[in-house]
């Protein structure tokens, strides 16, 4: 029950087990994914700069078209990025347009290049 679940995750959050903090909650629900996008206007982000959040993402993709949504992934217990995102476009073109002039290219303070990919697609050198 949720009175039950409620009860072991205020039980067990904060506690530390094998050098480790306990971090639990509920699981969140995920955006419902928009029946008008695009199946590949959704870019997969690898080697963000953690000195980078979504509104500089944001600045960065909207010159390539319309940005519907924009999501750096975050690692669960610190809250830190991890590097990983996503920007979601109105359209394949765009994004199309967008991968091809921001992959392989340095951003923000980073030294590594920004690897973009169509996120339906598995990233290289991820097989």
């Amino acid at each position: 029950s949720a009175i039950e679940a409620r009860t072991c995750i205020d039980t067990i959050n904060g506690k530390h087990y094998k050098g480790l903090d306990v971090k639990a909650e509920f699981c969140r629900q995920r955006a419902p994914v928009e029946e008008s996008a695009p199946r590949n206007a959704n870019l997969y982000l690898r080697n963000v700069p953690p000195s980078l959040n979504e509104d500089d993402l944001l600045r960065v993709f909207s010159a390539f078209g319309k940005v519907k949504s924009v999501r750096i992934m975050r690692d669960r217990v610190t809250g830190k990025p991890r590097g990983l995102g996503f920007v979601l476009f109105a359209n394949e073109d765009q994004a199309e347009k967008a991968l091809n002039a921001t992959n392989g290219n340095r951003i923000g303070t980073s030294q590594a290049p920004l690897l973009v990919s169509f996120a339906s697609r598995p990233p290289p050198g991820d097989h």
